[in-house]
């Protein structure tokens, strides 16, 4: 057994996006700003608890996980073979010449082993079955449960039920919540009024509220404006661009360049399909460091020569619609799946340049920024991307056609229906 079979037999819940092929941290937090902006557009409040299990991987009791891979259908020489992994393992610490006594682990799995994550994910796979369970979003031991409705105390009610519930089966699997870096967020549009003080309580101690919490490396905030994650990016990108800058007399502008990107453009890109929709202000500041830091690589740039063009580096909102175009790619890939809620003009077997995609009608701004009406945004905008995605073998030659697209075709801005 292993992740193909549990993948063949849908073992592990949807819910689910760690150590999941074809999934990954952007998966997560595109689902859950996705979630949120659908409940802005229908005008819901929102309140997400992100949950934080104490030594999560150090706490699973042996004999419950065996009970749980029985129920999964692991048995017989495969269900032995676990429990000899398991059970009646010894270790000990050495320092130097120094050896601790033998221990018996008689608690979690082994860490930084393969099998390690996808144990533990099997053995919280079924916290999706407590009642009241709202819509839940997993990364491994990163769990967090969003309620939505049109009135608050009737959301406070279903959150704090759920919390019951979450506690009788944090008991029988004998795992622990840390209160204290469990925190819960209200989601609402900017301007939207609140009319009642939300309290949630687990085991008689309330959860704190906050307005901002980093999760999985991005920072959301309670209207999705982005700005602090932008705030962190940029104090980031300044200390990379400090190293540019005093080595910049020291080596050739290839290796600077080479710094750049691994420095500067591995921050911008990490989930920038989650958080690259913000608003103009930080779009130009993002823009602006990185004028700075390619300023830095070579003193003799023409005045009339675009930076980003003289070092083929794409500019902030292009980054964004690379990203995505290869997201367009990946779906395409896998049977179509991208265009689930998205109409087609005609059929995908005519010329594929002249594809016009609609998608649901957007209230507010919120909605235009879903993942589904980026992509029609940017497909309607350049068309080639359909095309190109279906005739390229593998994702290496699609991204080298696309690439020259998107560079002479720049926009200034992925927001607000702008691409």
């Amino acid at each position: 057994w292993g992740p193909r079979y549990l993948s063949n037999r849908n073992v592990i819940c949807e819910e689910q996006c760690g150590f999941q092929p074809g999934r990954s941290t952007q998966s997560a937090l595109l689902r859950i700003k996705d979630s949120l902006l659908h409940n802005f557009e229908k005008k819901f409040y929102t309140v997400g608890i992100f949950l934080d299990f104490r030594k999560a991987f150090d706490s699973i009791k042996h004999d419950i996980l065996i009970r749980k891979l029985q129920l999964y259908g692991i048995r017989g020489i495969a269900l032995d073979l676990m429990k000899s992994y398991l059970w009646a393992r010894k270790q000990y610490v050495q320092l130097h010449n120094y050896k601790s006594d033998l221990g018996v682990i008689k608690y979690g799995v082994p860490q930084g082993s393969i099998l390690g994550p996808l144990l533990f994910i099997l053995y919280i796979n079924d916290i999706v079955n407590i009642q009241f369970t709202p819509n839940i979003v997993m990364y491994a031991d990163d769990t967090n449960a969003f309620f939505s409705g049109l009135d608050l105390r009737d959301i406070e009610i279903t959150a704090n039920s759920w919390l019951d519930k979450l506690k009788s089966w944090l008991t029988v699997n004998q795992l622990e919540l840390n209160i204290k870096k469990t925190k819960f967020m209200l989601f609402k549009q900017k301007n939207r009024p609140v009319d009642y003080a939300i309290s949630l309580i687990f085991n008689g101690e309330n959860i704190a509220q906050v307005n901002k919490i980093q999760f999985l490396g991005v920072c959301f905030q309670s209207d999705l404006s982005w700005s602090h994650h932008v705030d962190n990016l940029r104090i980031k990108i300044s200390r990379s661009i400090g190293l540019i800058r005093r080595l910049q007399h020291l080596l050739p502008g290839r290796v600077k360049r080479q710094l750049y990107f691994s420095f500067i453009y591995s921050q911008i890109i990490y989930c920038i399909l989650v958080w690259g929709t913000c608003n103009k202000t930080n779009t130009e500041s993002i823009i602006l460091l990185q004028k700075r830091a390619l300023g830095l690589i070579s003193t003799s740039v023409p005045t009339n020569m675009s930076l980003f063009y003289m070092y083929n580096v794409l500019p902030f909102p292009e980054c964004y619609r690379m990203q995505l175009a290869m997201l367009i790619f990946k779906k395409i890939k896998d049977n179509f799946q991208i265009f689930s809620d998205v109409y087609l003009s005609r059929d995908l077997t005519y010329n594929l340049r002249t594809v016009a995609l609609v998608g649901p009608m957007c209230r507010t701004n919120y909605g235009v920024q879903s993942i589904n009406n980026q992509i029609i945004l940017l497909c309607n905008r350049i068309p080639e991307i359909i095309e190109y995605a279906k005739e390229a073998k593998n994702i290496t030659q699609f991204k080298k056609r696309i690439y020259n697209v998107i560079n002479r075709t720049q926009v200034y801005s992925v927001c607000k229906g702008n691409m």
